[in-house]
């Protein structure tokens, strides 16, 4: 994709210059911003989702623009809010949704940040844009045409409910975020704003180690692009030309997930910004001000995350292991019903391995989490995550003619899965019942005798520590329901 990128970018450039753009900027950011928006089987579905995705952004752009020009503050806070707000609820009814929104609310902000809120000719500025936009399209349109045929696939529409909450919460990351633009001093809008957006996750882990990175990679970025600046930077040329080269490096890292890397450079690159801009300060004051910027985004990124529709990825685990038993289940009564050979159990293996190694780096994401080893289901997690990827492990060594022989273990393990699936979606229901019936399934399986060379013994016993995990939780769960009755009562009394 770096290849049609650079290929859309000189197209445009040359473009502008034939036509005498007084500014290249807005074809140079329209050119990368719509690499992340691109997708499709074909070269027909390309451009027509290009297309629709560029429509989208710019009449959201265009809107935006009117409302900071033709109100008065703080209307104009108000309405980019709300806009905002409708511009992250995008993913919810249209594919790559996300990173359409991010990138519409990006140009808006680099438009704030190169123009301010209220320039005199305005139209003429929007009529600048508008006409870069549409010059970027084409060009877009005409090499995705041109170059051999690269499938991009969709991103699923996220259906999920909870996409409106978090649209709720970032349009007011991004109000705080522009309130503190302009009372604190000498701060920058874009940098502070684009680092509260960005940094706003699906869950609070994600969100937190995204700003771990995010807060490191800024440091960093900084000191290398201190000593970067002051070696090679100083002379123009070098600067313009190094400019090019951080943008694309950016792109392929960011289209790789690499937040550090991307954070890294993003900051060099801010830097080097530095000697293009009429900035009236000093280079170091430019440098502590930009990581004070990226403080006060993340600040703002994380309360917002704690105090608006919080969300755990504990939800996100749950959901997870009650699949594995899912599919643990139906594994299990396939091999009793029909004749796997070796081929189809390395197909289940290998898929209950990747369930596992998500399991397992959602669970460390959790282990971030604030409070997390406070709560009392924090081993829990823990021990079902380890056994889980024990399970797998031992599962490698066990035929199917193992399972198949061994007809009594292998029954019962399937009462054992299918009861710790089919419990958790209502797991605080008939806790002394669900107990009581898991106790009589360990009893049954721990009179099933198998040798200790059998490598069905392993995956006995691992059964066994989920079992007894899982009476864990109901005793503490029924501890806890005595506990909320026994304060009733008192209060009633």
């Amino acid at each position: 994709m770096s290849t049609s990128t650079l290929l859309v970018v000189f197209l445009s450039w040359a473009l502008g210059s034939i036509f005498h753009f007084p500014s290249s900027v807005w074809l140079v950011f329209f050119s990368v911003f719509l690499t992340f928006i691109r997708f499709g089987s074909n070269k027909t579905s390309q451009i027509l989702n290009l297309l629709k995705s560029f429509v989208v952004m710019l009449l959201i752009l265009i809107i935006a623009i009117l409302c900071c020009h033709t109100l008065e503050p703080p209307f104009d806070y108000i309405s980019l809010t709300i806009l905002t707000f409708l511009a992250f609820c995008l993913p919810r009814f249209m594919s790559y949704g996300k990173p359409l929104s991010i990138f519409t609310l990006v140009l808006l902000l680099i438009y704030l940040n190169y123009y301010g809120f209220q320039p005199k000719e305005y139209l003429s500025d929007l009529a600048l844009i508008i006409k870069s936009a549409v010059i970027v399209s084409l060009c877009y349109c005409f090499v995705i045409y041109v170059i051999p045929l690269t499938q991009i696939p969709s991103i699923p529409i996220n259906k999920d409910i909870y996409v409106f909450k978090q649209a709720f919460r970032i349009s007011l990351n991004f109000l705080f975020s522009i309130f503190a633009s302009l009372f604190l001093p000498n701060s920058n809008i874009l940098w502070i704003c684009i680092i509260a957006l960005v940094l706003s996750q699906q869950n609070l882990a994600m969100t937190i180690e995204q700003a771990k990175q995010r807060v490191f990679g800024t440091i960093i970025g900084l000191i290398l692009g201190y000593f970067i600046a002051i070696i090679y930077f100083e002379p123009f040329e070098f600067a313009k030309y190094s400019l090019v080269f951080l943008l694309f490096a950016i792109i392929n890292f960011a289209l790789a997930r690499k937040v550090f890397i991307v954070t890294v450079l993003a900051s060099i690159l801010i830097i080097n910004l530095y000697f293009f801009m009429p900035v009236k300060m000093t280079f170091n004051d430019f440098v502590e001000l930009r990581l004070i910027d990226t403080l006060i985004g993340v600040i703002i990124a994380i309360i917002g995350e704690l105090i608006f529709f919080p969300r755990s990825i504990s939800n996100d685990i749950r959901l997870e292991i009650m699949k594995f038993y899912h599919d643990m289940t139906i594994f299990l009564q396939k091999t009793l019903n029909e004749s796997l050979d070796n081929e189809q159990m390395l197909a289940f293996t290998k898929d209950f391995r990747i369930k596992t190694i998500q399991l397992h780096q959602d669970y460390t994401f959790l282990t971030k989490e604030p409070l997390f080893y406070f709560t009392t289901t924090a081993k829990l997690y823990e021990i079902v995550d380890t056994t889980l990827n024990k399970m797998v492990k031992s599962l490698s060594k066990i035929s199917a003619e193992d399972l198949k022989n061994n007809h009594q273990f292998t029954s019962v393990c399937i009462d054992v899965f299918s009861h710790l699936h089919s419990s958790i979606p209502n797991l605080k229901d008939n806790l002394h019942e669900k107990k009581d019936q898991l106790k009589i399934i360990q009893t049954q399986i721990e009179s099933i005798n198998v040798e200790n060379n059998n490598p069905l013994n392993d995956f006995k016993t691992l059964i066994l520590v989920l079992i007894n995990s899982r009476i864990k939780l109901y005793n503490l769960l029924l501890k806890r329901e005595w506990l909320k009755s026994y304060k009733q009562k008192k209060e009633n009394s």
